[in-house]
C-alpha cells in the first residue's frame, strides 16, 4: 500500500491532505485504494486481487506494473467528488454566474485532469490486460510443447 500512495501522492496536487494526521491520511486513502481497486475489476483485471481495509493489506504481492495502475485509478477516484460538485454547481447556476463564482479556469482544469486520468486509466488497463493474456498464452503455449 505505501508504494501506491507515494505513487498517488506524487501524481495529485491536494494541499488540503498536509492538514491531516497520519491516521486521517491512511484512512482516506485507504478508502480510495478500495475504490479504485473495484474500479480496475470492472474492467475485468486483477480480479484475485484482494484489499482490507482493517488490515490494510493486500492478500498478494502486487507487481509494479498493478501498484502504477492503482495509483493513477486512486487520482480519478480521489478527482471524482470535485467533478460532481462542479457539475452540480453548473446545473444550479447560469453560465454567467457560473463562469463568475466557480473559478472556471479551475473548473475546467479539473474536468482535463479527470478525463486525462479516465483516458490513463483505461489505457494501463488495456495494456496491462493485454500483457497478461500474452503472458498467459505463452505459458500455455510452452507447456504445449513439453
Amino acid at each position: 500500500m505505501e508504494k501506491i500512495y507515494s505513487m498517488f501522492l506524487r501524481l495529485m496536487t491536494d494541499y488540503k491532505h498536509l492538514l491531516f494526521t497520519e491516521e486521517e491520511l491512511v484512512d482516506d486513502f485507504s478508502e480510495i485504494l478500495e475504490q479504485a481497486l473495484i474500479e480496475t475489476q470492472l474492467k475485468r483485471v486483477m480480479n484475485d486481487v484482494e484489499y482490507s481495509l482493517h488490515t490494510k493489506e493486500f492478500n498478494r504481492k502486487l507487481i509494479p506494473v498493478e501498484q502504477y495502475i492503482l495509483a493513477h485509478t486512486c487520482v480519478y477516484i480521489w478527482l471524482q467528488p470535485m467533478v460532481n460538485s462542479a457539475e452540480l454547481m453548473s446545473a444550479q447556476l447560469t453560465s454567467t454566474d457560473f463562469s463568475q463564482f466557480s473559478n472556471s479556469n479551475r473548473i475546467s482544469a479539473i474536468l482535463r485532469l479527470y478525463n486525462n486520468s479516465l483516458s490513463k486509466v483505461n489505457m494501463l488497463i488495456s495494456e496491462y490486460d493485454a500483457l497478461v493474456g500474452m503472458e498467459k498464452l505463452n505459458k500455455k503455449l510452452g507447456e504445449n510443447h513439453d
